[in-house]
């Protein structure tokens, strides 16, 4: 017993020794695994700060961009415009120049002109009245032509016009016209459709008029003579004859009547 005591006690001492070894061990690798994490974890936070800043930096660089890009911009318009401007006062210049060198000749042409006329005289007016008179004759001349113009041109317009409006109307009154005809045809049909239905329909009633008829007959002729009998249509009054030996005589029915029973009564 004792060394049995001594074993199980030795057993159980080897026990919580490599139950503590294994805790430590379990210790030792949390710890080793909450390092790795840190590390890890750090790491990443760098990564993203340094990505964090790298975007930041390149969102500045492209504002920087874009707004040198836009100072560009306004100032070669501004350089355009100062050209345009530039361009504009010196053409206006040179308009005023050629404009007032215009006038300068018209008002020495004029003084020209007065001078020859009171010199000439006489000549001089009536060569003058006789050139406004030409010159008025040419302008009328042109005018009346240009009336007759477009007076030529509104009737080829008008006469366009007009014919374009008759086609327009031929080509309705035709499409009024097939539409009226496609109309009557289907109509026409529709009625011999239905012409035709109820021409069946009476030559079927009338068949099964003479077929109730032609049975009608036979039962007259097989009717038993030690009975009295008498045939009547379905839904008529039927009772005993009042006198026993009177026979009533059966009601001829009309051949055409294509809805009627026969029934052999007993009276």
């Amino acid at each position: 017993q004792a060394g049995w005591r001594g074993h199980g006690g030795r057993k159980s001492a080897r026990d919580l020794r490599e139950a503590k070894r294994q805790h430590e061990l379990n210790k030792a690798a949390v710890r080793i695994q909450a390092g790795w994490r840190g590390l890890s974890g750090r790491k990443l936070a760098g990564d993203l700060r340094e990505q964090k800043r790298q975007k930041e930096h390149g969102a500045a660089v492209r504002i920087q961009a874009g707004w040198r890009g836009l100072g560009g911009r306004k100032s070669a318009r501004e350089l355009r415009e100062e050209k345009l401007q530039q361009e504009l006062n010196g053409a206006a210049v040179r308009i005023q120049a050629g404009w007032r060198g215009l006038r300068g000749r018209k008002s020495a042409r004029d003084l020209r002109e007065a001078k020859r006329k009171q010199e000439t005289g006489a000549a001089t007016t009536i060569q003058a009245s006789w050139r406004g008179s030409r010159g008025r004759k040419s302008y009328a001349d042109l005018r009346e032509a240009q009336r007759k113009e477009n007076e030529a041109a509104a009737t080829r317009i008008q006469a366009g016009w007009r014919g374009h409006r008759a086609r327009k109307e031929h080509r309705q009154l035709r499409e009024v016209k097939e539409t009226n005809e496609a109309a009557a045809k289907i109509q026409a049909g529709w009625r011999g459709r239905r012409a035709r239905k109820t021409y069946a329909e009476l030559q079927s009633a009338r068949m099964q008029a003479q077929k109730r008829d032609a049975e009608l007959r036979a039962l007259q002729s097989r009717r038993p003579e030690s009975s009295e009998f008498r045939v009547v249509r379905r839904g008529t009054d039927v009772g005993r004859s009042a006198s026993p030996k009177k026979k009533a005589k059966p009601k001829k029915p009309k051949p055409d009547d294509a809805y009627f029973d026969v029934i052999l009564v007993r009276v």
